[in-house]
C-alpha cells in the first residue's frame, strides 16, 4: 500500500464526522464535537490527546484534500 492509499483509507474510515473534524483542525477552527469520531481518530493515532494531528504528514495530506 502506498502512502496515498493509506491516507485515503484513513480519510474514508474517519467518516463524515471525522472528516469534518479534520477539516476544521487543518483550517485552524474549533472542530465540531463528535465524541465517537474523536474516539476513532484518537484510537487510530490520527489525533493526539490534545486534539491535534498526531502525525504532521497526515495534517499535510488533509490540507491538500481540503484546499
Amino acid at each position: 500500500m502506498s502512502g496515498g492509499e493509506y491516507f485515503a483509507n484513513v480519510w474514508s474510515d474517519a467518516g463524515d464526522e471525522g472528516q469534518a473534524m479534520l477539516k476544521a483542525i487543518v483550517r485552524g477552527e474549533a472542530p465540531p464535537q463528535f465524541p465517537n469520531a474523536r474516539a476513532w481518530l484518537n484510537e487510530h493515532d490520527v489525533l493526539n490527546s490534545n486534539g491535534d494531528f498526531a502525525v504532521e504528514m497526515v495534517r499535510r495530506w488533509v490540507k491538500t484534500k481540503c484546499v
